[in-house]
């Protein structure tokens, strides 16, 4: 998926006379923050990117989500059981949850939105999560109109069968597309459910004024922690510098820090305190086009990462605000330590590679780029460094909605992406990205395909065992490094400044775990940091 842990805060109830812009704000029972587009749905069934994620985790809820400290809780469930053999889950449902539109939430609509995922109908890319279900097949071939393997047991249970053992199956609950949705109001919307989402979350959509901004509003009959404001307003701002102004303005009330701001803002005793950071969960990578030449040959593949500097890119035109990847996987997760350096600089070494693959004389690929400044230095400089070894790079950016279809239709050689953990297990990064059934929109954008690989995945996936399954981890993260779908580039951490009032704020290292409710605004530091702003 594509960057940017998307945060949340506050609010506050008194008014705040801004120096240096002599603004004054009057609409304090709304958090506000930037956010770089509109994301592309906000439809649960359809959202593959972490922006949409991010908003949709405020609207919806899942049976079970992932915790600060990356633990799996209760959402709409109060509990589950799991079977000795791990193939059937039951799970015990809250009887206080009320979608936005009033209506008490039952097993029957989280059966009903777990079909919708499954629907070929629907168009959903993220089908996958749900394949190991009994009954799935005959289901998405329409031999059956129901999924046996989901069961509502009784008003408060429901049941679900796997077919196979599937280590991380809490982890796949805990994702957006398994969110709950009202077969009535997706039924009445149609479409335009994903500009209109109705949840059960601790907030419910006010407004979507498109490349504007998007509007919550706290829904007041939520049933777990109640929001500490009355809304959250994400302004679309794309230039992180616009919105870094805005936020100085006190226009906003958290900001991501710009890389070119970076130092200086660290370096500013007076914001020490509300600087705000984690590691990111994240592997950001120049993908090949593995389906046709010349990167369907992995000499070449390796070639081009041998061609690249990533340490220098990283010192120089990143401030050292990304870790470089030795492969796949952060070092955080089970199977990210393989003792690997990564592909050292070596321009000599990808000019023998790509002389062995047989190319002789210039080499001409596309190189594609999301319209942003950081993506064209990036492409900029990797674009040098191809022409040094004979590879001619021609770059094309395109607007983000844009840049994404062209690279799910395999249309460039290739192109700068990211891939954020939707859950805090390998199997996040291995099946999606690299395993044959999910060619384009399902994640492996790549088009990789290798029968080994597919079966590693496969067994690593049914392997219960958290050490067997390490070691499996280990096994494909070396194994893919070989065959170097990506350029393995770095892995970005998070850097977040908050107005001084901003009180409860927390980074999570997983986009969909912040539901936004516990940040509340200390009424007393505004006027006394009134000078904070400029």
């Amino acid at each position: 998926m594509t960057p940017k842990c998307k945060k949340i805060l506050l609010t506050c109830v008194c008014f705040l006379f801004l120096t240096g812009c002599g603004a004054r704000r009057t609409d304090y029972g709304t958090i506000k923050l930037a956010i770089p587009e509109n994301p592309t749905t906000l439809d649960p069934a359809l959202i593959v990117d972490v922006l949409g994620g991010g908003i949709s985790a405020k609207i919806f809820n899942g049976l079970v989500r992932a915790d600060k400290d990356l633990h799996v809780v209760g959402d709409i469930a109060s509990s589950w059981d799991i079977s000795s053999d791990g193939k059937r889950y039951t799970f015990t449902l809250r009887d206080d949850v009320f979608f936005h539109n009033g209506r008490r939430l039952t097993p029957l609509d989280v059966k009903y939105s777990f079909e919708r995922v499954l629907n070929p109908e629907t168009g959903s890319a993220r089908k996958w999560i749900f394949n190991n279900i009994v009954g799935v097949d005959a289901f998405t071939k329409g031999e059956k109109d129901s999924v046996t393997g989901i069961k509502v047991v009784n008003k408060n249970t429901l049941q679900i069968e796997l077919s196979d053992s599937f280590g991380p199956f809490l982890w796949l609950l805990t994702m957006p597309n398994a969110y709950i949705v009202p077969k009535e109001e997706v039924h009445r919307l149609g479409e335009e459910f994903s500009r209109r989402p109705i949840g059960t979350g601790p907030f419910m959509l006010k407004e979507w004024k498109q490349d504007y901004e998007i509007v919550l509003e706290a829904h007041t009959r939520y049933f777990d922690n109640k929001p500490k404001m009355k809304g959250i307003e994400y302004r679309i701002i794309p230039d992180e510098f616009s919105s870094l102004a805005e936020f100085e303005n006190g226009n906003l009330d958290i900001v991501s820090i710009p890389r070119a701001e970076y130092k200086t803002i660290l370096n500013d005793q007076s914001k020490k305190e509300n600087i705000f950071s984690c590691a990111g969960l994240n592997t950001y990578y120049l993908g090949f086009n593995c389906s046709r030449h010349p990167f369907n040959n992995k000499i070449v593949r390796q070639a081009v990462n041998y061609a690249i500097d990533r340490e220098k890119i990283a010192r120089n035109l990143l401030d050292d605000r990304v870790n470089c990847a030795r492969s796949v996987l952060p070092p955080q997760l089970d199977g990210g330590e393989y003792p690997q350096c990564g592909y050292p600089y070596d321009p000599q070494k990808a000019r023998d590679l790509l002389r062995e693959a047989g190319i002789s004389g210039e080499l001409t690929i596309t190189l594609y780029q999301n319209r942003t400044k950081e993506a064209a230095h990036i492409t900029e400089v990797v674009q040098h460094y191809l022409k040094a070894v004979g590879i001619n790079a021609v770059i094309i950016e395109r607007e983000w909605s844009s840049f994404k279809e062209t690279v799910i239709n395999g249309e460039p050689d290739m192109f700068l992406l990211s891939w954020w953990a939707d859950y805090p297990d390998a199997e996040n990064f291995f099946f999606p990205n690299f395993h044959s059934l999910n060619h384009g929109a399902g994640g492996n954008k790549t088009r990789f395909d290798d029968a080994r690989i597919d079966a590693l995945i496969r067994e690593a996936q049914k392997t219960i065992d958290a050490e067997k399954r390490k070691e499996l981890y280990v096994q494909l993260n070396k194994e893919i490094f070989e065959e170097a779908p990506w350029v393995f580039l770095w892995h970005k951490g998070e850097y977040v400044l908050t107005q001084p009032w901003v009180k409860g704020y927390t980074l999570y290292p997983i986009y969909n775990s912040d539901k936004g409710t516990d940040i509340w605004i200390d009424v007393k530091k505004i006027s006394a940091k009134k000078s904070y702003i400029k």
